[in-house]
């Protein structure tokens, strides 16, 4: 099989009647994240941090549209490890370098 970017790719577009700076900040800064996402994150020790992500349905859903987000879960896993893998593969090259 050959992936093909342009038939596989996702792209989620979303207009913020907000100014850059205030949606950067609300990704960005965890209190702010953790206001609008289910996102926390957790002190292992002091060289390691644990990120928990979750996801529910929101509102009231059809069956349908709950059977179509149980069968997302392996996409969404599979989307996140590889997001995940990114941001240790940075986070060793900053981190890394740092404590050099």
């Amino acid at each position: 099989m050959t992936y093909d970017l342009k038939t596989t790719d996702i792209k989620i577009i979303r207009l913020c009647d907000a100014p850059i700076k205030a949606v950067w900040d609300a990704w960005s800064d965890p209190r702010q994240l953790a206001e609008w996402w289910t996102v926390t994150f957790a002190e292992e020790n002091p060289d390691q941090t644990r990120v928990n992500l979750s996801w529910e349905p929101h509102g009231t859903v059809l069956p349908e549209e709950l059977e179509t987000f149980i069968n997302a879960r392996a996409g969404m896993t599979q989307g996140w490890t590889g997001s995940f893998n990114k941001l240790e593969e940075y986070l060793g090259r900053v981190f890394g370098a740092s404590r050099k």
